[in-house]
């Protein structure tokens, strides 16, 4: 077996930190490895299932690959700096790219020293440990999940919301019976095709499980027809204007969104409810910011819009953030969760002339485990905070089905190898 070597560029901005995450942005094999083992769990569990009996086998593959505590990995995975790497200080503009700034709100910091990396070149190696016990079947499966990684993920932080996106300018010594890891195609619907072709194809590298089970929602994200939707945007732009319109239009869709708007206000206002939420459907934690609201509170209290300092005080009124909370775990704040990953993975794909678009692969997996909730938690102190159940997917999907029915998306049938507009 012969190790793999890929040349690969930044599409977006990629923040990926070592020791200090607010420090110098550094290339880590760590990452891509964890990286590589999540779509390796992702392909596996969609052969396997997600049952007792799938998981023993996805954890012998991924120990058989990446090892466990009581044995070293088989891979060895290393990067290359091709050019000395500068990190850009990130700078949000508000007034002209709000689109942009809605997506890295989180990534900000008061004092503007986060900075990531774009527009840069790098080389990636991987191969199996020397003295190892890597067969050539499960470096197919590495070269696999690197594929998916590639076409449907990214690295670093914001890598679900089109950050952290990467495209392959070289590669060497790919295996012959997975899909071509370097291509570009000129139409968004002709990547639908080849993507779902693709898939199809890397899902036969494993026998197929005639025991295999599966929840109603999946218990992680795998890959399979039944628990998996992809969508690649009917649109070719320059990444510029590709992010900026994305953000935009995310923004939009969820902003005010019925019950969850009205649910978080009435908390604020102290009020109890039993709305059960959508908008956490996206990811936890969520920020609200009722600029209504705010204005109510301004006006009220009769401050002038030019008293910035009794705005900043007043400001954590009209706010909440949710999170995910563990019921009867309130005392231990190191067993409470902090945030829970979007099931659905936004990624920007090149296409050929300098054009891109955009690739969404939503999971419909088990989003919070079991007696576990979303807690409401106001800015202002004196209110309490209030813990209110998750309502399904119902959001996410709507918006795909809009899309859908406005013709702005291709959605992958990648069980038969199909596209449908």
């Amino acid at each position: 077996m012969q190790k793999i070597s890929v040349v690969l560029e930044t599409i977006t901005p990629l923040f990926l930190g070592g020791a200090d995450p607010r420090g110098k942005p550094e290339l880590r094999a760590p990452s891509v490895r964890g990286a590589l083992r999540y779509w390796l769990r992702a392909l596996l569990g969609g052969v396997y299932g997600d049952d007792h009996r799938g998981l023993q086998k996805i954890k012998q593959k991924e120990t058989e690959i990446f090892g466990d505590t009581n044995s070293g990995s088989n891979l060895v995975c290393q990067m290359r700096e091709l050019h000395q790497i500068t990190g850009i200080p990130l700078q949000l503009d508000q007034k002209n790219r709000p689109g942009e700034t809605y997506l890295l709100w989180a990534n900000s910091t008061k004092d503007g020293t986060r900075k990531y990396l774009n527009e840069t070149s790098f080389e990636l190696f991987l191969k199996p440990r020397i003295g190892g016990t890597m067969n050539a079947q499960n470096f197919n499966l590495v070269a696999a999940s690197l594929w998916l990684l590639l076409y449907f993920g990214g690295l670093g932080t914001r890598s679900r919301r089109l950050m952290g996106s990467l495209r392959v300018n070289a590669v060497k010594n790919w295996p012959d019976d997975l899909p071509s890891l370097d291509f570009k195609c000129d139409e968004p619907n002709a990547l639908a095709e080849r993507l779902a072709s693709s898939i199809k194809q890397l899902r036969r590298l494993l026998p197929v499980e005639t025991h295999a089970k599966f929840s109603s929602y999946s218990e992680f994200d795998i890959f399979h027809p039944d628990h998996t939707a992809i969508y690649v945007w009917n649109q070719k732009k320059s990444v510029q204007e590709l992010v900026e319109d994305f953000g935009n239009d995310l923004q939009k869709k969820r902003l005010r969104t019925p019950p969850d708007y009205q649910a978080v206000l009435d908390v604020i206002h102290g009020k109890k409810s039993s709305t059960e939420l959508l908008r956490p459907g996206f990811g936890l934690p969520l920020q609200f910011f009722f600029r209504s609201e705010f204005e109510r509170i301004l006006k009220e209290n009769g401050v002038p819009h030019n008293d910035s300092l009794q705005k900043r005080k007043l400001r954590p009124k009209a706010t909440a953030t949710l999170e995910p909370w563990r019921r009867g775990r309130e005392d231990d704040e190191s067993k409470q969760m902090s945030r829970r990953a979007s099931p659905v993975h936004f990624h920007v794909t090149a296409l050929n002339h300098d054009y891109h678009t955009v690739v969404a692969t939503f999971f419909k997996s088990r989003f919070l485990p079991d007696r576990t909730q979303i807690r409401v938690k106001p800015g202002d102190r004196d209110q309490k905070p209030w813990a209110l159940d998750f309502g399904g997917y119902d959001l996410v999907e709507a918006y795909f089905q809009e899309k859908e029915k406005e013709q702005e998306v291709y959605r992958l049938d990648f069980a038969n190898s199909e596209v449908k507009a």
